[in-house]
């Protein structure tokens, strides 16, 4: 949403930074709808798409995504982002033991947003942990060291 701003602020020659800082570190509640599941956003990168959680940075996902294909198009050493893409690797597999989606419909009539609560995370902390032969499969597979 800021690079849109930043560009049509460009285009009629005038600048408002303050309001591009603020989409930056807030988001722009009056465009963006409110998502069902608020806290699961999707990296998109040349080798695949990880489900993370971003809370409420949602710009970090895009910057992540854009500097990812920065880097394949750039032809950075793959061994250089091996331990990226496992991290990436390990929040999918969170998000999926919790069985979160990606881009999960909102209901347009709801009357609140859902959040997910503390007590379902204390319920399954085992969803947050990974036994060695896990976590070694994880590392073998981007071949992190």
């Amino acid at each position: 949403m800021a690079l849109v701003e930043a560009y049509l602020m460009w285009r009629r020659g005038k600048y408002d930074w303050k309001f591009i800082d603020r989409i930056l570190e807030k988001g722009n509640p009056q465009l963006e709808d409110p998502q069902e599941r608020l806290f699961v956003e999707t990296v998109n990168t040349p080798i695949g798409s990880y489900k993370v959680f971003s809370a409420f940075y949602l710009t970090h996902k895009n910057l992540l995504s854009q500097l990812l294909f920065l880097a394949h198009k750039e032809k950075i050493e793959q061994s250089k982002l091996a331990l990226v893409y496992a991290i990436l690797e390990l929040s999918n597999e969170i998000a999926d033991r919790f069985c979160y989606g990606r881009n999960v419909c909102g209901k347009y009539d709801a009357e609140s947003v859902y959040y997910s609560n503390y007590k379902e995370y204390s319920q399954r902390d085992s969803y947050n942990c990974f036994c060695k032969a896990e976590l070694n499969a994880i590392l073998s597979k981007y071949q992190v060291d």
